[in-house]
């Protein structure tokens, strides 16, 4: 792949508190680890939010994750991350779905744990760390978007790191293309104290956002405003709605004079139209005789 190359940076693991305008400075993008399973919350996320937001402000785009274990339902990690995690809005979505301390949760939990994502954050692309060391073939098609996961060797800078990494690990599996790769743990930058997980991603900041932020929900359209419903019409009435009532019955074949005169000549044409099309023959215009003259007559 050619083009830009951007680079996020993963803070689950890092020392002490990130300087987020600094990280901005190189990096487009940053994560924070929300929950783990339904207990633990990362104690560093209160501060962090708002402080990703505020650079968001710039173009940065922040992400939000949960880590999923295997002790747990896929849904109820879900749920708790969405009661720690509060609004995200300007946040990206992500399932950390590898390895974890207690057990390989399963692609039914990864699965489970999207879908009440979706339904806590309706309109939220969802996100997938789902490595293909840990994930294999498995279909993936959960994921809205696929975070990779192949190391470099070595440490320091980004870019030199980066140089390193072969096309193709940047490979569809499980049905997608990644979205993002993380290619070290052991990335220097700046304001961040020691190494932190860094990802790759081709193309900016824009692009990165168009990819994992809430998509806008589109319009709906307003209902047309139904027609009005002419007026119930007898014998004897005059008027802009007779006028209309009469034009109707010549397009039906009436052949009547359209004066705007309810005579004794449109009364016989009412009949002989509601005759015809199986209606109450009655002589008065009500809803149903109008509905069914406002129909288009048939081809002749």
């Amino acid at each position: 792949m050619t083009g830009t190359v951007s680079y996020l940076v993963d803070c689950a693991s890092y020392q002490g508190s990130p300087d987020w305008a600094r990280v901005a400075a190189t990096c487009v993008a940053g994560a924070e680890k929300v929950t783990e399973g339904t207990s633990y919350t990362n104690p560093r996320w209160a501060a962090a939010k708002p402080a990703m937001r505020a650079v968001a402000a710039h173009g940065f785009v922040p992400l939000a994750y949960l880590f999923l274990d295997a002790r747990e339902a896929g849904d109820a990690q879900a749920r708790y991350f969405a009661s720690q995690a509060g609004d995200l809005s300007g946040f990206g979505i992500a399932v950390d779905f590898e390895r974890a301390p207690d057990g390989p949760p399963s692609l039914a939990q990864a699965q489970a744990c999207a879908a009440q994502l979706r339904s806590s954050y309706p309109g939220f692309p969802i996100g997938g760390y789902c490595p293909h060391w840990y994930t294999g073939g498995a279909d993936l098609s959960f994921c809205d978007w696929l975070w990779a996961s192949e190391y470099v060797s070595g440490s320091g800078d980004p870019a030199m790191l980066y140089s390193q990494v072969p096309a193709s690990w940047w490979a569809p599996y499980g049905g997608r293309s990644p979205l993002l790769l993380q290619f070290t743990s052991q990335a220097s930058v700046a304001g961040v104290a020691g190494a932190v997980d860094c990802s790759a991603f081709h193309g900016d900041a824009q692009a990165l956002a168009g990819h994992v932020l809430r998509r806008p929900v589109p319009p709906v359209p307003p209902r047309p405003a139904p027609a009005p419903v002419p007026r119930t019409l007898t014998e004897g009435a005059t008027g802009s709605a007779v006028r209309t009532l009469q034009s109707r019955l010549d397009a039906w074949g009436a052949h009547i004079t359209v004066d705007g005169l309810f005579g004794v000549l449109t009364w016989s044409a009412v009949r002989a139209f509601q005759a015809a099309r199986k209606l109450a023959v009655d002589g008065i215009v009500g809803p149903q005789t109008w509905a069914a003259l406002l129909t288009a007559p048939p081809a002749k």
